[in-house]
């Protein structure tokens, strides 16, 4: 009987660990964060695999066996019967299988599950996979079997099996707790609206030719508007991650995928803080690339990309663990899910790529919009983010032609092509705008309008930084260099809330000083062109990356595998703090961007 148990449990192990297996080869091969594999992450992703294994197997084959045994002596039947095992066991095998055969499938035909909605595709996959799961079952049974017969390994099983339900006990425990914190009073909303690649000179607000933001131009009075604001890197990813931690990509080293935030850093950032005030915190960016579970951002968002906490599977997984290994296991199991939907016809597998390329499958400016104006008719305190896609370029479908109506596109950052999309975003600012007015919450509201980057990715042009205070607590022009990571600081000085120390901006609402020198990371492969734009080398290794310095009007690019650094100044900046380029001036920043980029700093 005992040996009963021990043949289902080590069946469902097997069969569990299966896709888990196959991603880890498949991640340690590719750009990822386990590439290059390390001990430690080794080490992390393979006790997180443990537990989710050991604690679902066994778990499973507890209730498998209860079911057996009351099937025993309602049928008179052996209580362990054969045939539910090898049905559970083989669709377990048939949804392991399936990232690898949906992998296959797109390497050998070019298209497949996450880039097709073709029934005729999912029919053709979801027979080769039954068809290996049949093949694959009866050995992995077999074995299971053998593994069975013996007492040592069954004994490591059950302490494994209760090392894995202590620690999911944990993960549980812990999660209630934080999600029982006392809710204090909300002072404000918090709303950010983001448009990607828009640099501040293409806005008429900050004195473009073309009248791209009327809207902006129109409530100019009310707002803060900062002329010299810029991102901490130069990529969408780094560049959101730095705004919802207020901390430096120099210091979370998440720059471009495949960087995650690992250990503490994955805890540490706004939205967590915001949580714990009571505030619903919903994220509209881009599944991948500004996607808070793609960058590790453990317990930041109530809804993220459009997926509420609640429907998603990974959010409920207990594992309780901050750095790769978690990641790795929340990984495999949304890939594993998304795929099981797509092929079951229920809901089509994101494609990362699309969401950038504007694909058919894809999450919309106007399902980001809608999204938000759902946000502002909750009752609960909001913190909503959103990012808007439709300025990403290189080419552009503006919904409102007016500076392109009558033109064809014929080349890349069309220059009426994008003024109309910047004219968009502005049209999408009012909408919510007015939405915040007419619910009455317009004076119970932060309201930020900013950019992730200017475009092309330059590191160097300025970004747009609006933000109108609740009840126009304050208004005018400032002049002095700020950054993104000033964004969250300032953020929980208007709520009242304590700035934790780890965050390195700036509260907006103090003086702000004029010499202040502001770093930008980006990725870097090959020459630095004068374009200013780079390749992206998807590397965390910050030798494969550029670090631009902006010091009063100027900007000092420092590529740290090269301890150079090469100065230019800032086009349209209007920082009261100037800068002669003389050589000592350029000697100084360098020695200040080496020292950031050694070892252990």
């Amino acid at each position: 009987m005992i040996g009963g148990f021990f043949f289902i449990a080590w069946a469902f192990v097997l069969t569990i660990l299966v896709p888990f297996l196959y991603q880890f080869g498949l991640e340690v091969t590719r750009v990822s964060p386990l590439s290059p594999l390390n001990r430690d992450a080794l080490i992390q992703t393979t006790l997180a695999t443990m537990q989710l294994v050991l604690f679902s197997a066994v778990t499973l084959a507890l209730l498998v066996a209860l079911a057996g045994f009351f099937l025993s002596f309602v049928r008179r039947q052996e209580p362990f019967p054969r045939w539910l095992v090898t049905a559970i066991a083989l669709c377990l095998l048939a949804l392991g299988l399936l990232p690898a055969v949906e992998n296959f499938f797109y390497i050998v035909v070019g298209s497949s599950l996450k880039t097709s909605d073709s029934l005729a595709q999912k029919l053709v996959i979801g027979t080769i996979v039954l068809i290996l799961a049949g093949a694959f079952v009866r050995p992995l049974l077999w074995l299971a079997e053998e593994l069975s017969h013996s007492r040592v390994l069954g004994a490591l099983l059950l302490i494994g099996y209760a090392a894995a339900f202590a620690t999911t006990a944990v993960a549980v425990e812990r999660r209630i707790t934080s999600s029982n914190l006392p809710a204090n009073q909300a002072l404000y909303n918090v709303l950010i609206l983001s448009s990607d690649g828009v640099d501040a000179d293409r806005m008429s607000i900050y004195g473009h030719d073309l009248e791209t933001t009327p809207f902006l131009e129109k409530i100019s009075s009310e707002l803060l508007i900062f002329r010299n604001a810029f991102t901490n890197n130069g990529n969408t990813t780094g560049s959101i991650t730095a705004l919802f931690t207020g901390r430096s990509p120099l210091k979370t080293h998440v720059v471009y995928p495949p960087d995650i935030l690992v250990g503490e850093d994955a805890v540490m950032h706004l939205p967590g803080i915001l949580g714990s005030y009571g505030y619903y915190r919903s994220n509209w960016g881009v599944p991948h690339f500004a996607d808070a579970s793609s960058q590790n951002l453990i317990g930041a968002f109530d809804s993220n990309v459009g997926i509420e906490t609640g429907h998603d599977l990974t959010s409920v997984l207990p594992v309780d663990d901050e750095g790769t290994g978690g990641w790795f296991v929340r990984r495999t199991v949304a890939d594993i899910q998304s795929l099981a939907l797509d092929i079951l016809n229920i809901e089509e597998a994101p494609n990362p790529f699309d969401q950038i390329t504007g694909g058919k499958n894809t999450l919309t400016d106007e399902q980001r919009l809608d999204g938000v104006l759902a946000d502002i008719s909750r009752e609960q305190p909001f913190f909503t983010h959103v990012h808007f896609m439709d300025t990403h370029g290189p080419r552009f479908g503006p919904k409102d032609p007016v500076f392109s109506a009558g033109l064809e596109q014929t080349e890349d950052y069309q220059p009426e092509f994008l003024a109309d999309a910047i004219r968009d975003f502005d049209a999408r600012v009012e909408r919510v705008y007015n939405a915040l007015r007419q619910s009455g919450k317009l004076e119970n509201t932060i309201f930020i309008v900013t950019s992730d980057h200017g475009k092309l990715y330059s590191p160097t042009l300025r970004i747009p930084l609006l933000i109108r205070l609740p009840n126009k607590l304050r208004t005018g022009v400032v002049h002095q260099n700020v950054q993104r990571i000033d964004i969250a600081p300032t953020i929980l000085s208007l709520l009242q809330i304590p700035t934790p120390a780890w965050m390195d901006g700036q509260n907006l609402l103090e003086p702000v000083p004029a010499d202040r020198m502001i770093f930008v990371t980006n990725t870097l492969s090959g020459k630095l062109g004068s374009n200013g734009q780079w390749v992206h080398s998807g590397s965390s290794t910050f030798d494969a990356h550029l670090i631009t310095a902006i010091y009063c009007d100027r900007s000092f690019s420092f590529v740290p595998s090269r301890k150079e650094a090469q100065s230019q100044r800032v086009g349209g900046s209007t920082s009261p703090c100037t800068v002669e380029d003389t050589p000592s001036r350029l000697d100084a920043v360098t020695r200040v961007l080496k020292e950031l980029t050694e070892p252990g700093t």
